[in-house]
């Protein structure tokens, strides 16, 4: 059986106050996961110019992937995911930012000029940092 984990309020509060300095880039990703419950490949392979983001439906459209090998959802089935209030401020800065810098992807890496494929180290760190096991 798959564990559902859900952070608590005062976790929350204390994961935020590490995600700054050399982990402020977590900080939106975060709050994104909290706010849309989308999957880390779900989020990291979000692109600016796919249709994949509705801020008139206030939509984040998944395609189902056709192999495991593929950026789709989990299940391979397309879904559609609301967007709070907190989610589209959120994403309409991600957006304005990454047209800006002429990326295809919300979340590129500064150094690589790729897009994240994980954040699996600094999520550990930053969980550490705050004190939050499990």
């Amino acid at each position: 059986m798959e564990r559902v984990r859900y952070l608590l309020p005062e976790e929350e509060a204390r994961l935020m106050s590490v995600l700054i300095g050399e982990r402020a880039h977590l900080r939106p990703m975060v709050e994104l996961f909290i706010n849309t419950g989308l999957r880390s490949s779900e989020l990291l392979g979000l692109r600016i110019h796919s249709g994949q983001l509705d801020f008139n439906r206030r939509a984040i459209y998944l395609e189902g992937a056709e192999t495991d090998q593929s950026d789709g959802t989990k299940n391979s089935k397309s879904r559609c995911v609301p967007m709070n209030g907190r989610a589209s401020e959120i994403l309409t800065e991600l957006v304005a930012e990454a047209r800006a810098k002429a990326h295809e992807f919300l979340f590129t890496n500064p150094k690589t000029e790729m897009p994240y494929t994980t954040i699996k180290t600094s999520w550990n760190t930053a969980c550490r940092l705050a004190g939050i096991e499990g």
